[in-house]
């Protein structure tokens, strides 16, 4: 891909997983004239700029479907595993360095964090669950799911999705404590993807983990339960490069601090 449609496709992601907030933070008044500000900045046209955010609709909860027809690009799904883990204010930094200086250093670090400009771009063979309203909606499907069945475990649920420990649900009964992952799926068919930590946590509590797949999310949820996956599935290792925000003082900037009164 080009430089500046890299660059673009950022922007897309970080205007597609915000919404409101996002364009708020450009500063325009309204998202035609954002398109504009980014499209002259970047030098690609507008209309990209609305269509990278549209590509990645169907992987946020907001109201629009964006392509959700098609498949994404594998480029666009490194994207999402790069910053998926940061918040609003670490990916607008980003996109603000990007749009003060599209030609300078820190875009270009940027870029390579991604892998750089030589992404894949080809669609995948596999379709791959990505967290978005597909996933939120399959939790709760789960949750109304194991409130009529007190599958895979009657207990009491307790929603750990915020707690970043490698599932989505813990299930406290007299046996102890189940653990619950749960990817959805928007059709019947797909593959799903398992962060590093999701699968560490799955081999180590064997049959206290139990997959959850929840098939036809929009329609009407489909559930299959897989207890101990790391005993009886074989996935594919993906290495991503992860997108870190740090901010470094050089020296300078630090003894003239340290100088102040």
């Amino acid at each position: 891909m080009e430089r500046q449609n890299v660059l673009g496709m950022i922007c897309g992601y970080y205007r597609s997983r915000f919404d409101h907030d996002a364009y708020g933070r450009l500063g325009c008044k309204t998202q035609s004239a954002t398109h504009i500000l980014l499209a002259e900045t970047l030098s690609v046209p507008s209309d990209s700029i609305r269509n990278w955010r549209d590509e990645f609709d169907p992987a946020h909860d907001n109201p629009r479907q964006g392509w959700h027809n098609r498949e994404m690009y594998s480029s666009r799904k490194r994207v999402i595993e790069a910053f998926g883990d940061l918040t609003e204010p670490e990916v607008f930094a980003i996109v603000q360095s990007i749009m003060n200086a599209p030609a300078g250093q820190a875009a270009s670090e940027i870029i390579q964090s991604l892998g750089g400009t030589d992404l894949e771009t080809d669609v995948t063979s596999a379709s791959f669950g990505l967290r978005g309203p597909t996933g939120a909606k399959a939790e709760e499907a789960f949750k109304a799911f194991h409130m009529q069945t007190n599958r895979p475990r009657a207990g009491v649920l307790r929603d750990c999705r915020h707690d970043q420990c490698g599932y989505d649900f813990a299930i406290e009964s007299e046996f102890g404590i189940d653990v619950v992952e749960v990817k959805g799926l928007a059709g019947q068919l797909g593959g799903i993807s398992f962060t590093d930590k999701e699968w560490r946590v799955a081999a180590e509590m064997g049959n206290r983990y139990h997959l959850v797949i929840i098939r036809n999310v929009g329609s009407a949820p489909e559930v299959s339960i897989i207890k101990n996956p790391t005993a009886i599935m074989q996935p594919k290792m993906r290495l991503y490069n992860t997108v870190q925000v740090s901010w470094s003082v050089g020296q300078a900037s630090l003894l003239s601090a340290e100088a102040k009164p």
